[in-house]
């Protein structure tokens, strides 16, 4: 399974840069309904995330609405290529990070992947197991009746 499959597409407008507001960052944060967004630098990479936690910090120093979100996102962020096998990626077991941005080739937000994805890629893919293990249940007399007795 790949990010790509079970992310949260991101668009564009949703990215934040370092010249970004808070009241910008709010306001992009409470639209898309992230608990965090990707900043990127001018080519479009990624250099950091700025979450609810971000926010809260500003508020507790005092950090006014208008003022930028340089120097108080995190510039320390857990990514995952797009085309990484869940499996292999450490950082997802390793960390206690509810959510991570998925980067294209060029490193590029193209989406999030959050706790809730998994979760409901585990749920739909225990339903569809489940409704295989009852298939093959079901299946189990009659194979057993036919290797008891035996055919004429």
């Amino acid at each position: 399974m790949l990010p790509s499959e079970l992310m949260t597409p991101i668009n564009p407008q949703c990215l934040l840069n370092p010249e970004s507001t808070i009241i910008e960052s709010v306001e992009k944060l409470q639209k898309y309904r992230f608990d965090a967004l990707p900043v990127v630098d001018g080519e479009g990479s990624l250099i950091g995330i700025f979450s609810k936690r971000s926010l809260y910090k500003c508020l507790l120093k005092g950090v006014g609405p208008g003022e930028k979100i340089k120097g108080h996102y995190i510039n320390q962020v857990v990514s995952i290529r797009h085309d990484q096998k869940l499996n292999e990626i450490s950082e997802i077991r390793n960390t206690p990070v509810g959510q991570w941005v998925v980067v294209d080739d060029g490193n590029r937000p193209v989406g999030m992947l959050t706790k809730i994805n998994i979760v409901f890629f585990l749920l739909n893919n225990t339903e569809r197991l489940m409704n295989e293990l009852s298939s093959i249940l079901k299946a189990i007399p009659i194979v057993l009746q036919r290797k008891l007795i035996p055919e004429p």
